[in-house]
């Protein structure tokens, strides 16, 4: 049986878009470049949801940011 915290702690393009306001291609940007680290699980590529949330507030887009709760 998988981890369930695995696929808890990483989300897709979609919800990662959705949550941030980035554009899918400014997130390819940003995985390709190594600043936001992801994984493929399976056969689809998973963003690390607490690296989407530094990355935001490190860059300015909310001084107390909690995208996922």
């Amino acid at each position: 049986m998988p981890n369930e915290n695995v696929t808890q702690d990483w989300v897709g393009y979609p919800e990662a878009q959705r949550v941030s306001g980035l554009g899918r291609e400014t997130l390819r940007r940003l995985v390709r470049n190594g600043q936001l680290r992801a994984t493929k699980i399976g056969a689809v590529l998973r963003i690390d949801k607490q690296a989407l949330e530094n990355y935001m507030r490190d860059h300015g887009y909310a001084e107390q940011l909690r995208l996922f709760d």
